[in-house]
């Protein structure tokens, strides 16, 4: 009886073992997935902008967090949230596009700062470098190929659908999405848009 209890408490132990194993390699997978992701995201803007600028060098995600701060500071957003970033959607979709129009002013001058100037390569940016990571199938196949996925149904329209800008938010887990990795495309889609539109307003 003794010699079955002890093959159970090692059965039991080796399981639990296997399973922390497990878990911390998904962990270092997930962050080798992000850090993948981040280097070919920037990798593509660094080599826009040499041919614009030499020597300059852009980080999309350390942009992103600008821009949050900016939008929570000017009370379009409360915080970093979906909730948030649902409510900059509808703001940045339903504004009037014009010269004047002051959060979208304030945006593109941040975005100039920081020497980010490509419509021309979104696609690369929000398409190709995630298509890239999930090749690698890093652990972030899951969130990262809804969002994917989404993105096929935004460049359907041009302008791009309010609805499916919402999408891109709401098919990331609230947990995830505390990732920048996953808000950073919803800001640029944005800023596409307002350029977008004000390019087509100067048409008119």
């Amino acid at each position: 009886m003794k010699i079955l209890l002890c093959m159970l408490m090692l059965l039991i132990n080796s399981t639990c073992f296997s399973q922390k194993v497990k878990k911390e390699d998904e962990i270092e997978i997930s962050k080798s997935g992000v850090v993948e992701l981040k280097k070919c995201v920037n990798s593509k803007i660094d080599k826009d902008q040499y041919k614009v600028k030499k020597g300059i060098t852009v980080d999309l995600y350390v942009l992103t967090l600008k821009l949050e701060e900016y939008f929570i500071e000017k009370e379009v957003m409360t915080d970093r949230s979906k909730s948030s970033y649902y409510k900059l959607v509808n703001h940045i979709s339903n504004s009037d596009i014009n010269s004047s129009n002051r959060i979208q002013k304030d945006m593109i001058q941040i975005m100039n700062d920081f020497n980010y100037n490509g419509r021309y390569f979104v696609t690369e940016i929000i398409q190709s470098c995630p298509h890239y990571v999930l090749t690698l199938e890093l652990n972030l196949s899951k969130t990262m190929k809804g969002q994917f996925d989404s993105m096929d149904k935004l460049f359907a329209f041009d302008p791009y659908e309010q609805e499916y800008l919402e999408e891109i938010v709401s098919i990331v887990p609230e947990g995830d999405f505390e990732n920048v990795i996953y808000r950073a495309p919803v800001l640029l889609l944005l800023y596409d848009l307002i350029i977008f539109n004000i390019n087509e307003s100067n048409r008119d």
